[in-house]
């Protein structure tokens, strides 16, 4: 098979397809800042206490924290680990996306233009 036939046939197929379709799901750019401010998970939120009841039980909160600490922080910590690395991948991926669409919009110029200069 030719390349170059190959090539204008999915060249039609994509001019018959019109523009791409709008996916909300792989426009990765928007979701980069709630990503960014959900990541990291809070091992020991603050208990505060407004009134002598809440206060005895922020009480017994913190001392119940003080004992599941050990089996608690560390699951903690793998966590905001694995959402450091899912973050980092998602940011990647937006960024190769980015480029590929650039490659691809470049890539069509210049088919059309030498078209154009052939055309001449």
């Amino acid at each position: 098979m030719n390349v170059d036939d190959l090539m204008r046939e999915i060249e039609a197929a994509a001019a018959a397809a019109g523009p791409e379709p709008v996916l909300p799901h792989l426009e990765l750019s928007r979701l980069m800042p709630q990503l960014a401010a959900d990541r990291r998970v809070e091992p020991r939120p603050p208990l505060v206490g407004r009134s002598a009841y809440e206060r005895l039980w922020a009480r017994i909160n913190r001392l119940i924290r003080r004992v599941a600490a050990h089996g608690v922080e560390p699951v903690v910590h793998q966590q905001n680990a694995w959402n450091q690395a899912a973050v980092e991948a998602i940011a990647a991926l937006a960024q190769a996306a980015a480029m590929l669409r650039g490659a691809v919009v470049a890539a069509r110029a210049a088919r059309q233009a030498r078209e154009h200069d052939h055309e001449r």
